[in-house]
């Protein structure tokens, strides 16, 4: 259990405590009936009238969970809550305490205002209920309170705050673990930013890299290669021009050297020879450039078909870029929502936190206050040990000092049997300003040791006989002889006495024997009325009479009980009722008042008190206070007493019969 439902019970209980308080009416669970007769016997030793509740006697009793529904709704139809008083008490697993607390507890609803008590009271519900602020409704029309002098010891709205704040608390702490798995989303969606940031990152290292990339790129090659391929063309073509004078220049030779063939064979020949030579360096030098220039056509196609690829490529990663771009735009702005949610939720739990630390701060002022609640109740349980040990004391001081009066008493009939004149004086024994008082301190031994002394000084004394004594000793015996008939004459008023001392007790027992005959035939009766089929009797135990002591035996269908423990509470309450009536039928009079004796009886039990009185009290009037129907139907006059908009009620109704 934890400290704030020790709290809780603590409270309530303390609340009702109260509540039985203002009627001097104490409730104590006890574990066996023996413990609770054992601290009845003290004789006033308790502090005030104390009502126990023995676990092996006791019977839960509760309402029914559809009448407790019932109440709820009707609390709820005014906006407001209400509970069985059982549902505010927590309390340890001790064997028997469930039926303890069911008991006191179980029939009782609390309210929150008595607007709503009142309706569940005096409703079809008919059931007892209790406010916050201690007013107390009953189904047969009593209420009490009224008081409200010391608010702060309320505990029953003490109780209720606490609820209230724990379910605060509750939903804080559901409210907290939302929160909580929300901060863990927003770490998650952080953890999911971080990744992203590091593919921007990773993304920006990849375009710096396709940057460089691009700068290095085939088609900056190419560019070149094609710079460089024109400027070779060029060259090339600038060759070719370059030579073209010279091959004109070898043709107009050629056409010369034709022209002088006809001259000169020879010189003809060698030139032809010398001209075909050059000729034929000409023609190779030509085909050379012709070939290098097909090849730079043909490496020029394939730079050009590259340059192509290439911008293909580079547009496609200009697209990939873009897209990467819009993506990294997009992640920037649900990053940035996210901060915003993140800082909105974190502001709400801040809150949440410092509302969490109000509470804390709440909940360790009610420890506080229920440790001095357990403080004062640990001082009370010293108290209660303490006086138990008086107690105790006391009765061992009972019992020694009438172990002493019994000796004494001994002593007393022995020295009466011993010395027969202490019967003539014992009128004269101990008391002040006679021959035959105590002197201060006088004790047995030193009464002892003074009449040895006295016995000594006799024998001294007759040794040496006074004379004048002698002539005393006349008078002295006239005045023994008028002491002799004074006291014969005390012995006849003694005799007198005795026998009309006998007498009176032979009348003593006489009407003892009456009584006890017609009580015990009236108490048979009168049970027998009020339980079907059972007899009680005034028996005497056994060894003894009726004028040494009488004991109760009760009787159902024909079994006569051992003892009256055997009984129920309600049983008990009739048989005591059948003595109380009985005696009082052996001398009627004319008017009697019962105050709630069926508080404890069901209704079947009420009706049968009504009948029986009108069965064997034909004679007398009674006045009942009673809360019981079956009493009020037996009724030639109700007065019935009612509490409504805060004003008592009585009113008077005669019966037609």
């Amino acid at each position: 259990m934890s400290r704030f439902e020790k709290f809780e019970r603590a409270h309530v209980l303390k609340s009702f405590s109260q509540d039985k308080r203002r009627l001097q009416i104490h409730q104590v669970i006890v574990t066996e009936q023996n413990v609770a007769k054992m601290l009845i016997d003290t004789r006033g030793a308790l502090p005030s009238r104390t009502h126990f509740l023995p676990l092996d006697r006791i019977e839960a009793r509760t309402l029914p969970a559809k009448t407790v529904a019932e109440a709820k709704k009707i609390a709820q139809s005014y906006g407001e809550e209400c509970w069985l008083a059982t549902e505010l008490i927590r309390h340890d697993n001790s064997p028997g305490l469930e039926k303890a607390f069911q008991t006191v507890f179980g029939s009782i609803i609390i309210c929150e205002s008595s607007k709503v008590a009142e309706k569940i009271t005096y409703g079809n519900l008919r059931a007892t209920t209790v406010t916050l602020e201690g007013d107390k409704y009953t189904s047969v029309g009593t209420a009490s309170g009224g008081f409200r002098g010391d608010k702060s010891n309320n505990y029953l709205r003490l109780a209720k705050a606490y609820r209230q704040w724990k379910s605060e608390s509750a939903q804080k702490h559901a409210l907290i673990k939302t929160l909580k798995a929300e901060i863990e989303a927003l770490n998650q969606a952080k953890a999911d930013a971080d990744q992203l940031n590091l593919r921007i990152n990773s993304i920006d290292g990849r375009l710096d890299l396709l940057q460089l990339s691009i700068d290095n790129n085939p088609r900056e090659m190419l560019a070149n290669d094609l710079q460089r391929i024109d400027a070779e063309l060029a060259e090339i073509d600038e060759r070719s021009a370059q030579a073209a004078p010279r091959v004109k220049e070898l043709e107009t030779k050629l056409t010369d050297a034709e022209k002088r063939k006809k001259n000169a064979k020879q010189f003809r020949e060698d030139e032809e020879k010398k001209a075909k030579q050059e000729l034929k360096a000409a023609q190779e030098a030509l085909a050379a450039l012709g070939d290098e220039v097909q090849r730079s056509k043909a490496a020029l196609a394939q730079k050009r078909a590259d340059v192509t690829e290439s911008e293909k490529a580079i547009s496609e990663a200009q697209e990939s870029i873009k897209k990467l771009q819009d993506d990294f735009e997009e992640i920037k702005r649900e990053i940035a929502a996210k901060d915003l949610e993140q800082k909105a939720v974190k502001a709400e739990f801040d809150a949440v936190k410092s509302r969490l630390e109000d509470l804390r701060g709440e909940k360790r002022k009610k420890e506080e206050e229920l440790r001095e609640i357990k403080k004062q109740g640990e001082e009370a349980r010293k108290e209660s040990i303490a006086e138990a040990e008086r107690c105790k004391e006391l009765k061992e001081k009972y019992s020694h000092y009438k172990e002493q009066a019994s000796n004494m008493a001994k002593q007393y009939q022995h020295a009466m049997r011993e010395y027969r004149w202490l019967a003539d004086v014992e009128d004269q024994l101990a008391v002040k300003g006679t021959d035959f008082e105590f002197p201060s301190g006088f004790t047995a031994d030193k009464g002892k040791k003074d009449v040895d002394d006295l016995k000594e000084r006799q024998d001294k004394l007759s040794r040496n006989l006074n004379v004048k004594a002698m002539n005393l000793l006349a008078q002295a015996e006239d005045s023994v002889m008028t002491l002799l008939k004074k006291k014969e004459t005390l012995y006849k008023d003694r005799k007198t006495l005795q026998e009309t001392i006998h007498k009176l007790d032979e009348k003593r027992k006489e009407e003892i024997s009456k009584a006890y005959h017609q009580v015990t035939k009236d108490m048979s009766s009168i049970f027998s009325t009020l339980l079907v089929n059972a007899d009680a009797k005034l028996e005497p135990p056994a060894g003894m009479t009726e004028h040494q002591g009488l004991e109760i035996k009760v009787a159902f269908q024909g079994k006569w009980k051992e003892s009256l423990t055997e009984l129920s509470g309600g049983q008990k309450s009739l048989v005591a009722l059948s003595l109380v009536l009985a005696m009082l039928k052996f001398k009627p009079a004319p008017l009697y008042i019962l105050d709630e004796v069926d508080a404890a009886l069901d209704i079947s039990h009420t009706q049968n008190i009504g009948l029986m009185i009108k069965k064997h009290f034909t004679n007398s009037q009674f006045i009942i206070v009673s809360l019981k129907e079956g009493m009020f139907n037996n009724a030639n006059v109700l007065f019935r007493t009612s509490f409504a908009e805060g004003t008592s009620r009585v009113d008077r109704f005669a019966s037609k019969n």
